[in-house]
């Protein structure tokens, strides 16, 4: 993993909106090769079915709302008479952990209370046009964040059965990172055992608690560096006993070393 990759959290790119209407029995294939993009679809009115490669089914109707990710393969088919909608495409870089959780898969969102801003959010970006001069692309920008905003704050309560399951003990761990809590901290959060915190952290963010416990202390060693400090002084200051084990960490997982990465600003 590179430190262009590893340290992303979310950064978007490439956006565009439009809307279109389909009339039944118009299907379109992405089985072979996937979504080029990520995607955000409103359907306005009539009706949708997603027949996803993993067996999956998923019936959108008028009002519904589908995250769609980059590298998503389905066949897709309107079987309304009519069916108006507004798709907003997107290219983004983020942490693996947000990927794993957050873009792994087809989902049907919640709009909750947003439903009417959402939909305006997205015609607002549609009038954007295709225009990449400066202030377009951060106007693009503004909007797109906005709008992403709401499409989660909204999907909270739609969350899959694991991530409500271990909510608290995320939270936990996410505000405890740079202490060395047993994983049975964050298990006894969520009044579940071990095993069962484990096994349902691995499915939601596709890692280990102890990894992304680390990940997030790289995240911020990185930071640190950059801002000046020297290797043992990030390396304590983000929870590592050891300079050595610190040191070989961040390369097995950035790439490089802290040192290298000091230079990089610094030079020295």
């Amino acid at each position: 993993m590179t430190e262009g990759n590893a340290f992303k959290d979310f950064e978007v790119y490439d956006i565009s909106a439009f809307s279109c209407e389909r009339e039944a029995g118009y299907s379109v294939e992405r089985l072979a090769w996937g979504r080029i993009k990520n995607g955000l679809l409103y359907l306005l009115d009539g009706e949708a079915v997603f027949y996803c490669v993993d067996g999956e089914v998923i019936n959108a109707g008028a009002g519904e709302l589908l995250l769609l990710p980059k590298h998503a393969r389905y066949r897709l088919e309107y079987v309304a008479p009519k069916t108006s909608f507004t798709v907003v495409n997107f290219d983004a870089e983020m942490s693996p952990a947000l990927q794993s959780a957050r873009f792994s898969k087809i989902t049907l969102l919640e709009c909750g209370q947003h439903r009417q801003k959402i939909a305006e959010a997205m015609r607002e970006l549609e009038l954007c046009g295709f225009a990449e001069d400066f202030h377009s692309l951060l106007r693009k920008k503004e909007v797109f964040y906005r709008l992403l905003g709401m499409v989660f704050e909204s999907s909270v309560d739609g969350d899959t059965e694991e991530h409500s399951r271990i909510f608290q003990g995320v939270c936990l761990l996410e505000q405890t990172y740079l202490e060395n809590r047993p994983i049975s901290d964050y298990a006894a959060a969520c009044n579940i055992n071990i095993n069962t915190f484990r096994r349902l952290f691995g499915i939601q963010f596709g890692m280990s608690p102890v990894k992304y416990r680390n990940y997030l202390r790289l995240n911020r060693a990185r930071a640190l560096l950059t801002e000046g400090f020297t290797v043992s002084e990030a390396a304590y200051a983000c929870g590592f006993e050891s300079v050595g084990y610190f040191c070989r960490y961040y390369r097995k997982i950035v790439g490089m070393t802290p040192g290298e990465t000091r230079r990089l600003y610094f030079g020295d």
